[in-house]
């Protein structure tokens, strides 16, 4: 499939495949951010996406502009290893300056004992869709993943 949709892409005007790629930047960034619950406003990713490439001076959205700042990293930098240091990095982008959350460590592994869980549900009867391992487990289980 990838084969195919590079060779429609090769017949396309490249203004046409920037337009698209960035469209599918700012669709990637509005979900990542679903994920965990939270709602931005297409508009304010995509004015980032624009003050990232050097096409806009207006003032931004700092939660926007991180995302931005991470998903430029990631399709921009994809010949550059996935390693500790880039992921904790991406995990600022993502959780620095977020509001309402109770996340004491930021850009490294967590090191509490206390076990995390992806739930939905009532808070008296959760249902548990997934645990991580613990965190003292995680330097390995991230190392197994080949990261550098």
């Amino acid at each position: 499939m990838k084969g195919i949709l590079i060779g429609v892409a090769s017949t396309l005007p490249p203004t046409t495949v920037r337009i698209h790629s960035w469209d599918s930047v700012v669709t990637d960034a509005v979900s990542t951010h679903l994920i965990e619950g939270e709602h931005i406003n297409r508009d304010d990713v995509a004015a980032s996406l624009r003050r990232y490439l050097g096409l806009s001076k207006s003032s931004g959205v700092e939660s926007t502009d991180d995302i931005i700042a991470m998903l430029m990293d990631l399709h921009g930098e994809q010949a550059s290893p996935l390693n500790h240091s880039r992921q904790h990095l991406w995990h600022r982008f993502l959780l620095y300056g977020s509001h309402g959350r109770q996340i004491t460590t930021i850009g490294k592994y967590r090191s509490s004992d206390e076990p995390v869980r992806i739930t939905s549900g009532d808070i008296y009867s959760p249902q548990v869709h997934y645990v991580a391992p613990p965190a003292k487990a995680l330097l390995n289980e991230v190392t197994s993943l080949r990261l550098r």
